[in-house]
């Protein structure tokens, strides 16, 4: 008897100590996904912190813009302008040899005229518009964005994925999920500038360089898309911030 109870105490201390081993290890586990996911939210509202103040301390001072730049695709040159008020109006016009590709999108109403096509304007549908003006009037980014009004922004959510090396430069990949269901899009930071390297989205792969500060605050002067169609470089030739815009003489109707 004095046996089996040796033998079941023996058992019982070891059951123990192995429950107890096991508690310290699923304690520890947790310790480190709730370290792991601290220091990530960390992380990314640090690389997002970076970002915003990597655009120039006048970044906020930007209400809209009128940006021209030439463009190169295809082996065909043109010339583009486009004007941008933040979710309220988007214009854009591009010439091109024979004839021109003109976009009007002001709140709820919108058209547009491509003449390679039909010299006819085609009206945009009310949610058309709204999706159109939340993805394409996004002045300094979607990081930009989230970083300084994620509650009225665009930006429905940001998450760190981890890190990659665009044309060899160490970077953040960072997803980007934007409201209403309407796309997501990878974006690639850089981890010594803050600034943004590279964007894939449905669209293709968009990559920006030749950073400059244009009255303290910083724009890519050259932007390249890859996508099925071809690769087209933009270079920017002037920006202005802030513009006087005339709504009306820019209209374009049926």
């Amino acid at each position: 008897m004095g046996l089996v109870k040796s033998a079941a105490y023996s058992v019982h201390t070891t059951k123990s100590k192995i429950m107890k081993v096991i508690i310290r290890i699923i304690t520890i586990v947790l310790a480190l996904l709730y370290w792991t996911s601290s220091s990530l939210a960390e992380d990314m509202s640090e690389i997002v912190s970076k970002h915003v103040a990597a655009l120039g301390k006048h970044a906020n001072r930007l209400h809209s813009i009128q940006i021209e730049q030439k463009l190169l695709s295809n082996g065909v040159e043109s010339i583009q302008t486009t004007i941008l008020v933040p979710k309220h109006f988007f214009y854009q016009q591009m010439i091109l040899q024979g004839g021109q590709v003109l976009t009007y999108v002001r709140d709820s109403l919108g058209w547009s005229l491509n003449s390679f096509v039909s010299s006819k304007v085609r009206m945009m549908s009310p949610q058309e518009c709204a999706t159109f003006l939340l993805l394409n009037t996004q002045m300094l980014g979607p990081i930009y964005e989230y970083g300084t009004d994620s509650i009225n922004g665009p930006v429905q959510t940001i998450t760190l994925e981890g890190d990659d090396k665009i044309e060899e430069e160490p970077c953040h990949r960072m997803k980007v999920v934007y409201k209403g269901g309407i796309g997501e899009t990878d974006v690639y930071i850089s981890k010594k500038s803050y600034l943004i390297k590279m964007t894939v989205n449905v669209l293709g792969k968009t990559f920006f360089s030749n950073y400059r500060s244009v009255h303290g605050i910083v724009f890519p002067h050259r932007i390249e898309i890859i996508n099925a169609y071809g690769k087209a470089v933009g270079d920017v030739l002037s920006i202005k911030q802030n513009p006087s815009i005339d709504f009306d003489r820019l209209k374009i109707t049926p």
